[in-house]
């Protein structure tokens, strides 16, 4: 099934990597040069969700993902779980609240991770 999404993702900065989650009613993605992002108009990426609108026919607006941004290039690689309940993403997230830019993390999705 195709879907449009000029008008409801796309913006004037770049997004890249799309990964659906396995009920593809979630769209995970990176925004890069983007004013919206956490170090604003640069090269370092954000991650961002939007979820289905219009029962599927379209993508409702993007929420930054703020807990799993850093002044690092952010991304998501997979969602796993039959629900999509967890996420690989790029970076080592460590217990201390640091970051590494390096390897992978598992993350499990929940309301927290969209916290302005």
């Amino acid at each position: 099934r195709q879907m449009c999404i000029r008008d409801s993702l796309n913006t004037n900065g770049n997004e890249l990597q799309p990964v659906p989650a396995p009920d593809s009613k979630t769209l995970y993605f990176s925004r890069t040069r983007y004013a919206a992002n956490t170090e604003g108009i640069a090269e370092s990426g954000d991650v961002w969700r939007s979820e289905w609108a219009d029962q599927g026919r379209t993508w409702g607006p993007a929420t930054r993902l703020d807990a799993l941004n850093t002044p690092q290039n952010n991304g998501v690689m997979a969602t796993l779980n039959p629900g999509g309940g967890m996420l690989l993403v790029r970076g080592t997230y460590l217990r201390d609240g640091g970051f590494r830019d390096e390897g992978a993390s598992l993350v499990p999705v929940n309301d927290n991770l969209a916290r302005s």
